[in-house]
């Protein structure tokens, strides 16, 4: 090889070195500036903002979605318990409420039981928003019950509800309770 060519390759394993060297000391010297530019650091106010924006993208429900959904809600559970199926109601449950739990026990108990139910009234009584993703809803409801021997009897009850917006902006029912009959 002759000595020309091993200077020119001398040299350009030099000006690698060279040219390494100077990128690793401007990374060693400026390296958290440059990683700031391409990774900004947001302020307090930004974040601020941020959360804000996800606040807001959480769906607020009127009176009238609110009524609309507990009577599907109703039309579902008095299906799934008649049906013995509790695929029926389970979209409408939160899956980390008490009413969850409750509800697919109540349908596996109707096995034995063998009733069926009718509503028939399911009136809006009241609406209190709790926070942004709760809401509490009072109803005056009716339903006709038939039992195994086809005895038919009226429960007339008020109820309440505890309704959560999922992260899917639905509305579930998370808990139930039955304060007193009319």
């Amino acid at each position: 090889m002759s000595s020309e060519k091993k200077s020119t390759g001398i040299k350009a394993i030099v000006g690698g070195f060279i040219v390494g060297g100077a990128a690793l000391f401007g990374f060693l010297n400026d390296g958290i500036s440059v990683l700031e530019k391409a990774f900004p650091k947001s302020s307090p106010a930004e974040s601020s903002q941020q959360q804000k924006e996800i606040t807001t993208n959480i769906k607020e429900f009127s009176n009238s979605e609110i009524d609309s959904f507990i009577k599907d809600y109703n039309l579902a559970s008095v299906n799934a318990l008649n049906n013995k199926k509790f695929s029926e109601v389970k979209d409408y449950l939160d899956p980390t409420g008490d009413m969850y739990k409750k509800q697919q026990g109540e349908i596996e108990e109707n096995v034995i039981k063998q009733t069926i139910q009718k509503n028939t009234k399911t009136e809006l009584e009241k609406v209190k928003k709790v926070n942004s993703t709760t809401y509490k809803v009072s109803t005056y409801e009716e339903y006709l019950i038939y039992k195994k021997n086809n005895e038919e009897t009226i429960d007339q009850h008020y109820h309440e509800y505890t309704l959560i917006v999922d992260k899917n902006n639905k509305l579930k029912v998370s808990e139930h309770t039955m304060p007193k009959s009319k």
